[in-house]
């Protein structure tokens, strides 16, 4: 990319032309079918939202975001956040603990800011060597981490379970 040449400009000429789009005309109601979003019968599962990526991009308001409608919605909701900044206290304008929280009264909205490097120092399973690192009641809603989970029966090339991995 050394070889793009790119001129400063005092101002930026304004096209005299009408870039309006109009919408397009349709006699179709627009619905949205509620049971596309369900789980299939027999499937007893948390849903989990990851958001990912760049430095600055918004991650943190995406999750804010979407875990204060969540809750609004009734749901009772985990807002998970591992930015040693702790940006996400800035956003809901609270204090948010290292283990999780209820950060809101009107709505059943849950939070924790993990410090990577704390949560790094005590080791793979936690200081108290709880697998899932103090995330509550998170799993028994997962079904446990032991030889009851998918790969519980699978044995490794030394003949050891792989369920708790």
């Amino acid at each position: 990319m050394d070889d793009i040449d790119v001129e400063p400009v005092d101002r930026v000429d304004e096209s005299d032309e009408d870039t309006t789009v109009e919408p397009a005309e349709t006699d179709e109601a627009l619905t949205i079918d509620d049971d596309l979003a369900d789980l299939p019968a027999g499937v007893d599962a948390p849903d989990y939202v990851l958001y990912g990526g760049k430095g600055g991009v918004g991650k943190t308001t995406m999750a804010a975001a979407t875990g204060l409608a969540s809750a609004a919605g009734g749901v009772r909701t985990l807002v998970v956040s591992t930015d040693p900044a702790h940006s996400l206290s800035d956003t809901y304008e609270t204090e948010i603990p290292a283990e999780p929280a209820r950060i809101r009264e009107d709505v059943p909205l849950y939070a924790a800011e993990i410090d990577p490097d704390a949560a790094v120092d005590e080791g793979m399973f936690g200081a108290d060597g709880d697998p899932l690192g103090g995330l509550g009641e998170m799993g028994d809603a997962m079904g446990g981490m032991g030889g009851e989970g998918p790969m519980g029966g699978a044995e490794g090339e030394d003949g050891e379970g792989l369920g708790g991995l």
